[in-house]
């Protein structure tokens, strides 16, 4: 309420602040307000962006899948809700195009740690991981943060530390992040991070409002609109095959031109039998032909 007296434009972030700004947005009409990552009232002065962060994670599969060297890779969900588990169709979707690209059988294991802020749990699900054999894992949240410590102390009980990294040394064990960037937590034992790139959104709302176009409703924003994607990976681009690259490069092309087999839907119920339908588009089968 005091952000909607004082200004023209109120940005919000996240589910918690939908029965807010809902309110507030009725009661200041003439003001404009913007909500990240949920979806609030239908108001002709409120839009609202959901981020189709599974494209992303999309991209981060086909990374994972082409880096692993035992051939299994996991994702430790914070919570398995559909928000979430929609990364982890999307990680499995890229799993499943490198794999039919290329011949290979990589397969995603996938826990449920319950609990966004639990670092110990995420801990104990990585290490139970590692014992079956996974060498890529990703998470997110606070719970994420235990998975990724995990990810270091069991390269460190291998010899192989940060310093050791840094000078060349490739990891037994990585990590992949969400929502932020996170390749900097361990540098070089990160692999990428599946991005939620807020302040993109935040900033083509502004524009739409500053260019006249701006209208209330709820927004799906994705690779188009620059709202997800991964990292550079800076730490880590040496590791990763020149054909994983071009198949990532070809697949964020066609995401930029709307292919609807790469959409990732915003919410998903079901990552397994969402991942044995998902269609690999046929403009990626030619990459590596």
């Amino acid at each position: 309420t005091t952000a909607a007296r004082q200004a023209d434009v109120v940005v919000a972030l996240g589910f918690l602040m939908v029965d807010a700004i809902s309110e507030v947005a009725a009661r200041f009409p003439d003001v404009k307000f913007i909500l990240v990552d949920s979806v609030a009232e239908d108001l002709p002065n409120l839009a609202s962006y959901e981020i189709r962060a599974g494209q992303g994670a999309y991209l981060a599969g086909i990374v994972a899948a082409a880096v692993t060297q035992t051939g299994r890779v996991g994702m430790v969900e914070p919570m398995s809700i559909p928000p979430v588990i929609a990364f982890t169709a999307g990680y499995g979707a890229g799993i499943k195009t490198w794999n039919e690209l290329t011949g290979s059988n990589v397969e995603l294991v996938v826990k449920d740690a319950g609990a966004f802020n639990d670092p110990a749990r995420g801990k104990a699900l990585a290490l139970s991981m590692i014992g079956q054999n996974v060498d890529i894992m990703m998470s997110g949240a606070n719970t994420g943060l235990g998975v990724f410590q995990a990810v270091k102390e069991k390269n460190d009980e291998e010899g192989i530390t940060l310093e050791a990294v840094a000078a060349g040394t490739r990891p037994k064990y990585l990590g992949i992040g969400l929502d932020l960037d996170q390749d900097d937590i361990y540098p070089g034992m990160m692999l990428t991070s599946a991005l939620k790139n807020v302040p993109e959104v935040i900033f083509g709302a502004i524009k739409s409002i500053q260019d006249g176009t701006f209208a209330g409703g709820h927004y799906a924003v994705g690779i188009q609109e620059d709202a997800t994607g991964i990292t550079d990976m800076r730490y880590t681009k040496h590791l990763v095959p020149d054909e994983a690259v071009a198949v990532v490069e070809k697949a964020i092309e066609l995401m930029r031109a709307g292919n609807k087999e790469l959409e990732i839907p915003l919410a998903v119920d079901n990552a397994e039998k969402f991942i044995e339908d998902f269609k690999v588009p046929e403009e990626l089968r030619s990459v590596l032909q």
